[in-house]
Parts: C-alpha cells; sequence; structure tokens
C-alpha cells in the first residue's frame, strides 16, 4: 500500500550502505516528482521551474496533465502549469521507465513559498490519470529568503 503523503515506492539496484545510491532509481509503487531547481530563492526572477513526474509502470504516459495541480503544504492557492504543450513524455533518467517532464510559473510559486516560515517546504503535485483515478507526489524543496 502507497502512503497517502505523495510518496512512492523507489527501488535502486546499486544501493550499497558503503555507497549509497547508484545508478538508476525505480518507482516501483505509486509516483515519485524530481524538481529542478531543488532550490528556490524567494528572490529570484526565472520564468519556471521545472517538474519531472515518474509514475509505477510506465503510469506518467496515462496523467492527464490538465488536472494536474501544484500546491506548497502551509499555503492556499496552486500553482498554474505554464503551457500544456510544454509538458512532454521521455525517459528522464533511464531506468525504462517514462516520465511526464512539465514547467510551472515560478513567480506564482514563489508567491506561495513566501507565505510558509522555514528554510524548507514540502511541494505537492496532484492528477488525475485518463481512468479517472487520483495520484500525487510529492518532494521536499530549499528555500533562500
Amino acid at each position: 500500500m502507497v502512503e497517502t503523503d505523495g510518496a512512492g515506492v523507489l527501488y535502486n539496484r546499486g544501493f550499497s550502505i558503503d555507497a549509497g545510491i547508484a545508478g538508476p532509481i525505480w518507482t516501483i509503487a505509486g509516483a515519485s516528482m524530481e524538481f529542478d531547481p531543488d532550490t528556490l530563492n524567494l528572490r529570484s526572477r526565472g520564468r519556471y521551474v521545472a517538474v519531472t513526474i515518474e509514475g509505477e509502470n510506465n503510469r506518467a504516459t496515462e496523467i492527464n496533465d490538465a488536472t494536474l495541480a501544484l500546491t506548497v503544504d502551509g499555503a492556499a492557492g496552486n500553482v498554474p502549469e505554464l503551457l500544456h504543450t510544454l509538458a512532454e513524455t521521455v525517459d528522464a533518467d533511464g531506468d525504462n521507465n517514462v516520465d511526464l517532464k512539465l514547467k510551472f510559473d515560478r513567480p506564482a510559486l514563489i508567491a506561495l513559498l513566501d507565505r510558509i516560515s522555514g528554510s524548507t517546504a514540502i511541494v505537492r503535485a496532484s492528477w488525475l490519470y485518463n481512468d479517472g483515478t487520483e495520484g500525487s507526489a510529492a518532494v521536499q524543496v530549499r528555500v533562500i529568503r
């Protein structure tokens, strides 16, 4: 069973206690999300942030990107996707599991991050798959004030 906090179950075949993570990381249940940049300066003037979502068994191809919502824990509102035409499905990390890459409005995200305190924030993506089931993933982002 996948946790409801947006965490996926990941597997790294090359992991060892001594070396840590090595090679591709597979999402084997639920979904995972990468965020670029993973540190946001609230004074930055960039246009977008890049989000990469990977679902189990290539389910990223089944995400209805029109239903995607990006939110910040503790701040009301959501961040709009810049343009649906910018969404692309690719195997971004080379694990033979397709990822959905999207761009979201950076100034809108910064406005939400400015409403919370602290040096880290949880950013969540939620969506509907084409079959109507729900999906979500979360990532911790470092905030520079």
